[in-house]
C-alpha cells in the first residue's frame, strides 16, 4: 500500500509540470525545453518547491512573455539593434526620439524572463551573466558618465562555493568633469572592484559592442531596473543584441513578497540580504552588487529556507515605525492602487522576513529615513549601521535565527 504523500512531495509533484512545461520564446531560442534534465539532481526538489510556491503573477503562464514578434511596420531589425520605430509623417525630432526610446524600452521589457524561468536558468549554470549598470549626470540625465559591468562565467566554476566575478568600469572621458554629489553621492572614482578605464564615447561604443559580439547568444543580461539602462544605452548607440535574455533583480525581489508595494532600492535590498556594501552609485560597484544579489535571490535554497512569513497586522494596529519604515510602503490606511481612477486598498500577503535580516529600526537609522523628509542634498557616499549596546537576550535571538 502506497504511503500518503508528504506536503513537500505534493509541492514537488505540482511543480514538475512548471519545470518541464511551456517556456517563453526568449528562453526557447538557445536553451533546451526540458530544463529539468540538466539541473543537478540534488537541486531539483528545492527548485520544484520554489516554483510551486512562487506567486502566480511572477510565473511565465501569467506574464505571457513573448519576444521575436514582427516589427509593426514590417521593417527588418538587424542583429543587435533595437526595434525600428515606424517613421511618422509629421513629427518633431524630439517626439521621434521619444517614440523610438519607448519602443526600445518595450522591446527590452518583452525580453525579461519571468521569475520561474530566471531561477531555473540560473540553476543550469550554462549561461554567462553580464550585470550592467550606468551612471548619468544628475543635472542633465542625457549625459552618460559611467558604464559598469560584472561578468560571471559559470562554465569553469559550476561547483564553486563562491563565484569568481570579473568587473569592468568604463568612465566617459568627455564627461569626466561632470560630477554628481547634490542628490546622489559622487562615487565615480570610488571603484572598489578593480581598475577603471577612461575612454571616449566612441571607444565605449566600440568596446561594448565588441564585448556582446564575443560573448555570443548564451548570455543573460542582469540589472536592477535594467530596462531603463538598456534603453539609454540604445539611444547613444550601444545596442544589446536582441536575442539576449534579461533578468531584472527588481522582479526577483518583488517575487519574494508577491507584490511591488515594497522598498526596492539596490542599497536596501543588499542590507536586507546582509550583503556588505559600500560606495554605491559607482557603475562597477552597483553592477557587482546587483550580480551578487541576483545569485542570492536566484537560489532556491535561499528562497525556500531563509524566507519566513507571518500573518500581517491590520493597518490600524501598526505603530509609527512599522508604518513609516518597514519594508512595505504603508500609508495610514495601508497601500492603495488606482483602479479606474479610484484608490482601492491593496490586499497584501503575509509579512515576509529574511533570516537574520537587520531590523527595520536599524535600517531606518542607517539611511536617516524620517517622516516627511525631503530628498537629501550632498548625500554621504556611505552610511553605516549604528552600534549596539550588549544585550544577551538579543544576541541569543540572533544566533537562534541563524540556526533555525
Amino acid at each position: 500500500m502506497a504511503h500518503p504523500l508528504t506536503k513537500e512531495e505534493i509541492l514537488i509533484q505540482k511543480a514538475t509540470s512548471a519545470i518541464n512545461g511551456p517556456i517563453s520564446k526568449a528562453l526557447k531560442s538557445h536553451i533546451d525545453t526540458q530544463l529539468n534534465t540538466d539541473v543537478e539532481r540534488s537541486l531539483k526538489p528545492e527548485l520544484a518547491k520554489f516554483i510551486a510556491s512562487l506567486p502566480p503573477q511572477f510565473r511565465l503562464q501569467k506574464k505571457g512573455k513573448n519576444v521575436g514578434e514582427p516589427v509593426p511596420d514590417g521593417k527588418v531589425v538587424p542583429d543587435g539593434a533595437a526595434p525600428i520605430a515606424p517613421t511618422p509623417t509629421t513629427s518633431s525630432h524630439s517626439s521621434i526620439k521619444k517614440d523610438q526610446n519607448r519602443k526600445a524600452r518595450k522591446g527590452y521589457i518583452d525580453r525579461e524572463l519571468p521569475v520561474d524561468e530566471a531561477v531555473t536558468l540560473l540553476q543550469l549554470r550554462s549561461c554567462i551573466l553580464v550585470s550592467l549598470d550606468i551612471e548619468v549626470w544628475e543635472r542633465k540625465q542625457g549625459e552618460l558618465t559611467e558604464i559598469g559591468l560584472a561578468l560571471y562565467n559559470p562554465r569553469y566554476q559550476k561547483h564553486s562555493l563562491f563565484p569568481h566575478i570579473v568587473s569592468e568600469h568604463f568612465v566617459i572621458k568627455e564627461n569626466y568633469n561632470l560630477r554628481n554629489g547634490r542628490f546622489v553621492p559622487d562615487a565615480k572614482t570610488k571603484n572598489i572592484t578593480g581598475e577603471s578605464t577612461i575612454m571616449s564615447m566612441d571607444e565605449a561604443r566600440r568596446s561594448m559592442n565588441c564585448l556582446f559580439e564575443k560573448l555570443g547568444p548564451d548570455t543573460v543580461i542582469v540589472g536592477h531596473g535594467v530596462n531603463g539602462d538598456l534603453t539609454f544605452l540604445d539611444s547613444v548607440g550601444i545596442h544589446v543584441p536582441m536575442e539576449l535574455k534579461i533578468i531584472d533583480t527588481q522582479s526577483l525581489w518583488y517575487s519574494i513578497f508577491g507584490h511591488k508595494h515594497v522598498r526596492g532600492s539596490l542599497g536596501f535590498i543588499l542590507d536586507k540580504l546582509s550583503i556588505p556594501n559600500a560606495f554605491l552609485h559607482n557603475g562597477a560597484n552597483d553592477a557587482y552588487y546587483t550580480l551578487v544579489a541576483c545569485l542570492m535571490m536566484g537560489s532556491p535554497d535561499i528562497r525556500n529556507n531563509a524566507i519566513f512569513r507571518e500573518k500581517r497586522k491590520a493597518p490600524e494596529e501598526l505603530d509609527d515605525t512599522e508604518r513609516l519604515g518597514g519594508t512595505e510602503k504603508l500609508g495610514p490606511e495601508g497601500p492603495k492602487e488606482s483602479i479606474d481612477g479610484n484608490e482601492v486598498p491593496v490586499q497584501l500577503p503575509d509579512k515576509v522576513t529574511i533570516r537574520c535580516e537587520p531590523s527595520d529600526e536599524a535600517l531606518n537609522l542607517k539611511s536617516g529615513r524620517k517622516r516627511g523628509k525631503s530628498r537629501k542634498r550632498n548625500p554621504e557616499p556611505n552610511t553605516f549601521f549604528h552600534q549596539l549596546t550588549y544585550n544577551a537576550e538579543d544576541l541569543d535571538k540572533r544566533i537562534d535565527a541563524f540556526l533555525k
